[in-house]
């Protein structure tokens, strides 16, 4: 009788860690994917608090054309095979250089999900971590996708009947990256290239023209 009363306590208990564990990945996902796209906008910004790293420099004048995927879409995964693992990377993200500004940027949202992955009380087999950002001009997105593969007590007998003896946990964020002033100085640029062509060429005489000849057949 006590037996099982303590196979039901521990069962409830893994319960509820199991839980936050689910809170925690997507807590993580939802933050780390703002806060990557706050980033993104400025790479000298760290993603734990948002703040300028001083010995970083700015990102290149045109890396919006050049460096930004423009109309196009980057994926970046990683897999953790154990908690331990997680020290390592976040140095290693951390390393990480300035010769590929995208690089560092997905290396810098990597280090804060590991950061924030520490939080968790049940240590995984297997974390993935996957982030993708699209580039479609009008809007830039950053996802991020985590799943973890959480051993479970007897996990021989659920792997005879499920197939598996572990559960999968999984979190979600999205995040949009906004630049007002740059949104603001490209819609000034657009209104006074508009302005020099309709100087330059007079659209209403063509019409005009255009209309004279049509009504003169």
């Amino acid at each position: 009788m006590i037996s099982a009363v303590l196979l039901v306590l521990c069962l409830l208990i893994f319960s509820f860690m199991f839980l936050y564990q689910k809170a925690v990945l997507t807590k993580t996902a939802s933050y780390v994917a703002q806060q990557g796209a706050e980033i993104w906008a400025d790479s000298r910004k760290v993603v734990e608090n948002g703040h300028y790293d001083s010995t970083q420099s700015r990102d290149g004048l045109y890396y919006h054309i050049f460096d930004d995927s423009l109309l196009s879409h980057r994926k970046s995964t990683e897999k953790i095979n154990s908690s331990g693992d997680i020290d390592v990377l976040v140095k290693k993200y951390k390393s990480v250089g300035r010769e590929q500004i995208q690089e560092k940027k997905f290396a810098e949202i990597k280090r804060g999900i590991c950061i924030e992955l520490k939080r968790a009380l049940l240590k995984p087999e297997l974390t993935e971590v996957t982030i993708n950002f699209s580039n479609q001009l009008i809007q830039r997105k950053i996802e991020v996708n985590l799943k973890q593969e959480i051993k479970i007590p007897l996990g021989q007998l659920n792997r005879f009947f499920g197939g598996k003896s572990t559960l999968t946990v999984q979190g979600k964020g999205i995040g949009t990256v906004a630049e007002p002033a740059e949104y603001i100085r490209n819609v000034d640029l657009g209104i006074e290239y508009a302005s020099r062509a309709g100087a330059v060429t007079d659209i209403g005489g063509i019409i005009d023209l255009i209309k004279g000849r049509v009504g003169g057949k």
